[in-house]
C-alpha cells in the first residue's frame, strides 16, 4: 500500500515537473492503457513586422488552457513550423507569438481544432493543420 501511494505521489510530481517545462506527457505509458485519443497536428505560418520584413527569433508556443504543449522559433524568413505526432484531444488551442528581443508586442490567437476525418486510423483521432501569420507591432 505505501509503496502505490509513493507511486502516486512521484507520478503527481512528474506530470506537475512535465506542465511546467512543456514537455508533452502521455497518461498512456503511466497506466497501461493501449489507447489514449490523440492527434497528429502541425501550425505554420510567417511572422513579420508593420512593414512586412520578416522577424527571426519569435517563439511561436500552442497552448492548451494556458499550458504549453510544443513549440518553436521562426526562422531568418520570419517562417514557422511546428509538428507534433502525439497532440492531446482538444476543442481548440491558443498559438502565442513572442518576439524574444523584446521589440515588439506579443499576439495570440485561439483556434478551433477542425479535424480531418479522412486522416482518422485505430490509433489516432485524425490530424488538423493550422496556417497563421502574424504581424508584429512594436512596443512603445
Amino acid at each position: 500500500m505505501k509503496t502505490r501511494l509513493l507511486w502516486d505521489k512521484i507520478l503527481r510530481m512528474c506530470i506537475k515537473l512535465c506542465m511546467l517545462t512543456g514537455v508533452a506527457f502521455t497518461f498512456a505509458a503511466c497506466y497501461g492503457t493501449t489507447y489514449e485519443p490523440n492527434f497528429e497536428f502541425e501550425a505554420s505560418g510567417e511572422i513579420t513586422n508593420e512593414g512586412n520584413e520578416p522577424i527571426e527569433n519569435v517563439e511561436v508556443t500552442v497552448k492548451y488552457r494556458g499550458c504549453p504543449v510544443c513549440g518553436k522559433y521562426s526562422d531568418k524568413e520570419g517562417n514557422y513550423l511546428i509538428r507534433q505526432g502525439y497532440f492531446p484531444t482538444v476543442d481548440s488551442i491558443d498559438i502565442v507569438a513572442r518576439d524574444t528581443s523584446g521589440i515588439y508586442e506579443p499576439d495570440s490567437v485561439r483556434v478551433e481544432v477542425v479535424v480531418d476525418p479522412a486522416t482518422k486510423t485505430k490509433w489516432s483521432e485524425g490530424s488538423f493543420v493550422v496556417k497563421q501569420d502574424f504581424q508584429l507591432r512594436k512596443k512603445e
